[in-house]
């Protein structure tokens, strides 16, 4: 039974109009994968205030400020255009946001007054409204009121969005909204022929020649809507599809008997389950669980772990990562006496624990994995426990081996890329070609590239952004790689990104410019060769670090895995020649440190924590936009939301990203390589061929299918690289 003095830890009171809640509140426990403990705290937060986080000493994670401008430029942009046409009134317009009163009656009487053949728009219109024992306050985006020339009132409710696509928690969000709206026009006893919901976004950054001709139909219409019922030109309107769906969803997270919020009220605070995931980057909550995590031991801590093996770990006892780490003890050499850490052993009194979890679904097949990461953990906070850096028998990577005798001449591409998530494009992309010789990396034989556009790349930035980074990266190719044995132009060619989504990212990028990109002469020569599919041509680092290294930090982001690996001994300093930690700390560099140190005489006696949530390895993009020079300036008297990002400049992000790039080396050395793969040789091009121009669509179509195979393979050869027994366990076989 759980502690009664704890149970009613952050608890939500439910006065006489009932639990307060908001639709933003759902809309956020839908986008951070429906955490619970999220719901709970934000249902505190309304009901009690924010003076729980100062109490705990921790700060909310503020929205990415570059975000919050976002939203709000396109906010002005719509509201401009539909004035341009249009009746308005925005009803939060000289009111303070926190003190405004609900605007119920002005809503109503807006529409009760309205005229046949009028047409009205109000925008941020706050409604407040009490739903099944719910006390609901939101501000809706946009009403838009409509009676036809018969007196027939028609509805819409709908969000705007500065992003690229409309997401399901947008829709959800709005779903509320109908509701609200329906439940306040019945009690005012206005007749309506429904009210309508949808969603009013930036949308893709995609051009209509790239796209298949289905997805240019839609976005044609979403365009024609959003110009006919809001005058906006730049944007699309999407309708909501299956709104019964919404009002399902609605019962069962909410207003329903045994909804998921109910649950989550009734639950005691410390059962309610919960999970570090890379979700938690952008939660306000994002510090307080990270202390909660810290002080409790929790399971969360332990990276790799999933949301399901953690559950199984907790009802069979096992709630923090010493429990964990204590189910097994190193066996014993019986001639030697020493210990075996490679291999494991149920500790004393213990047996009957592993063997129930060694068959407990999922955690059975990783348990002595998850006890390995666990005395890592615990190795790295201080306890006397000796662990390993990598865990054993899980199988090969993926990464090459190179040596005198084998791939003597490997070309090593380390790719890093740059997302401006707002413009939906690459900003910036980097490559580092290494080139061995006899097996060894040869200084002369490196060559760093990097391609940063102007300004906020816009399409005509992001193609010469590509076509630029893609010639000089063959280029270096070309240059640094070693003739074979035989004297031949022909070398055997390893990409390794950080993760899929760089990988993604900059394919999305070559689809979007097909017919200048694509059939660009050297790409295709090196993507279209059989080497191209008879060996691994890439790697992803953050899985290689799953499948085979035991680095005891969560977050295992770019930046904090190369702080923890160390090749050869040998440390990554990510200062060396520029204070790049200091310079670009914020949201990179600022995830560690120590919990209620000034409360301890000998501070270095508090062991570092993962302070807060970074398991994003992207730049933040305020660095790129205060290189460019494209911030706002700062207001007199007011705190500047970009004071950290200022000192950001072109040459110090072009360097960052070069330092990025060796970083990715310090990595991949970390791993020894896999001897039983030979990787097949790429015919390097002659340098006097290269052209960078597509020859024409069909060429552009064909390749870009090629590389999708490619990568369609790739995936493929990887699942099977794994031992038999795992490919069983995973389902591969």
């Amino acid at each position: 039974m759980a502690d009664p003095e704890i149970l009613d830890l952050y608890p939500v009171s439910a006065p006489r109009d009932g639990v307060r809640i908001s639709p933003t509140v759902v809309s956020q426990f839908v986008r951070l994968d429906q955490c619970r403990r999220y719901l709970r705290l934000a249902l505190h937060e309304r009901a009690n205030g924010s003076a729980f986080l100062r109490d705990y000493d921790v700060a909310p994670q503020e929205i990415l400020p570059l975000l919050t401008r976002s939203g709000a430029e396109f906010e002005a942009l719509v509201e401009a255009s539909a004035a341009q046409g249009f009746p308005t009134r925005n009803l939060a317009a000289n009111r303070g946001k926190h003190e405004r009163q609900p605007d119920n009656d002005e809503v109503i009487n807006a529409a009760r007054d309205m005229a046949a053949g009028q047409t009205l728009i109000l925008f941020q219109p706050r409604l407040r409204v009490s739903l099944a024992g719910w006390d609901f306050t939101g501000d809706a985006d946009i009403v838009r009121l409509e009676r036809n020339s018969a007196g027939v009132l028609r509805v819409m409710v709908a969000d705007m969005k500065s992003t690229t696509t409309a997401k399901v928690e947008h829709r959800l969000q709005v779903a509320f909204y109908r509701e609200m709206l329906e439940k306040l026009f019945a009690k005012s006893e206005i007749g309506h022929a429904g009210i309508a919901t949808g969603i009013l976004y930036r949308g893709s950054a995609a051009t209509d020649e790239t796209l298949a001709p289905q997805y240019r139909a839609v976005i044609a219409l979403e365009r024609a809507e959003a110009q006919r019922l809001f005058g906006v030109e730049d944007a699309q309107f999407e309708l909501t599809p299956d709104t019964e769906a919404y009002r399902d969803a609605i019962r069962a997270l909410v207003t329903g008997p045994g909804s998921v919020a109910e649950g989550v009220l009734e639950t005691p605070f410390t059962a309610i389950p919960w999970h570090l995931t890379y979700k938690c980057d952008g939660c306000l909550y994002n510090e307080f669980c990270m202390k909660w995590a810290a002080e409790h031991d929790d399971l969360s801590l332990l990276p790799h772990l999933t949301e399901h093996e953690k559950t199984g770990l907790q009802r069979a006892g096992v709630a923090t990562t010493r429990d964990l780490g204590a189910l097994f003890e190193p066996a014993v050499d019986a001639e030697s006496g020493k210990s075996d850490l490679r291999v494991l052993r149920p500790a004393p009194g213990r047996e009957a624990i592993t063997r129930r979890l060694s068959r407990t679904w999922p955690v059975g097949p990783r348990l002595e994995e998850l006890v390995h990461r666990a005395r890592r953990y615990r190795a790295w906070q201080g306890d006397a426990v000796q662990a390993l850096s990598y865990i054993p028998s899980k199988g090969y990577g993926s990464l090459p081996y190179s040596d005198a005798e084998h791939n003597p001449n490997l070309v090593k591409v380390f790719i890093d890329a740059q997302h401006d998530y707002l413009l939906d494009r690459l900003y910036l992309i980097g490559s580092l070609v290494v080139g061995n010789e006899a097996g060894e990396a040869v200084p002369q034989r490196r060559r760093a590239v990097v391609a940063l556009s102007d300004g906020p790349p816009e399409e005509t930035a992001e193609r010469d952004l590509l076509v630029r980074w893609i010639d000089e990266t063959i280029r270096a190719i070309a240059t640094v790689a070693a003739p074979d044995d035989e004297g031949n132009a022909t070398a055997p060619i390893h990409l390794i990104f950080f993760n899929r989504f760089e990988q993604k990212l900059l394919l999305q990028a070559l689809g979007r410019h097909a017919r200048e990109i694509l059939a660009g002469t050297p790409l295709y020569d090196f993507i279209t060769q059989l080497a191209a599919f008879d060996s691994p041509v890439a790697t992803f680092l953050d899985q290689e670090i799953r499948e085979l290294k035991n680095y005891p930090l969560v977050c295992q982001s770019l930046q904090a895995v190369v702080s923890t690996a160390r090749p050869h001994g040998v440390w990554f300093d990510w200062n060396e020649g520029t204070p790049y930690r200091e310079i670009f700390r914020e949201r990179m560099f600022d995830s560690l440190g120590r919990f209620d140190a000034h409360a301890v005489e000998d501070m270095e006696k508090v062991p570092w924590s993962t302070r807060r949530a970074r398991f994003n390895s992207q730049i933040p993009l305020e660095f790129a936009y205060a290189a460019w020079g494209a911030l706002p300036d700062s207001l007199p008297g007011e705190r500047d939301a970009y004071a950290r990002h200022r000192q950001a400049t072109v040459p110090l992000l072009e360097g960052f990203q070069r330092r990025r790039l060796e970083a990715l080396e310090h990595i991949a050395n970390d791993f020894p390589g896999n001897r039983d793969t030979k990787k097949s040789n790429f015919t390097i091009p002659d340098l006097t061929t290269f052209d960078d121009k597509a020859a024409g669509l069909a060429e552009a179509l064909q390749e870009f299918v090629t590389i999708e195979r490619h990568v369609d393979l790739a995936s493929w050869k990887a699942a099977r690289l794994a031992p038999p027994e795992r490919r069983v366990l995973a389902g591969d076989a």
